[in-house]
C-alpha cells in the first residue's frame, strides 16, 4: 500500500520521473513555475548513485541561459494561451513558451 493506494501482487508500476516534483503532499500549487520555491530535494536528475552524470552541465547550461537572455531582454511578456506543453511521460515541462520583449 502506498499512500491510501494497494497494489496488487504481480502489479505493474510505471514511475514517471517528469511528475517526480508534482506530488501536493510536498508542493504548495505544484503546477506552477514558482521561483521563490525553497529549494528541495528534486528528483527530475535522479538522487544519490542514480544521478544523472549531465545534471551539471545542464544547470549551469540553464543558468547561462537564462542570464543571457534577462541581460538581452530585461523585459518581456510571456504569452501563456500559445504555451506549448510536452506532451511524453517522462518528460514534464514546455515545448514552446511564445514571448514578445517589452
Amino acid at each position: 500500500e502506498r499512500h491510501g493506494v494497494t497494489i496488487p501482487a504481480g502489479g505493474r508500476v510505471l514511475m514517471l520521473t517528469g511528475a517526480a516534483t508534482r506530488d501536493e503532499r510536498e508542493f504548495p500549487e505544484p503546477d506552477e513555475l514558482r521561483l521563490d520555491r525553497p529549494a528541495h530535494l528534486a528528483l527530475g536528475f535522479g538522487h544519490g548513485i542514480h544521478v544523472c552524470l549531465g545534471a551539471s552541465l545542464a544547470r549551469i547550461e540553464s543558468r547561462i541561459a537564462l542570464e543571457e537572455l534577462t541581460a538581452r531582454v530585461p523585459r518581456y511578456e510571456i504569452d501563456e494561451d500559445r504555451c506549448e506543453r510536452v506532451h511524453m511521460t517522462n518528460v514534464h515541462g514546455f515545448a514552446s513558451v511564445p514571448f514578445v520583449a517589452a
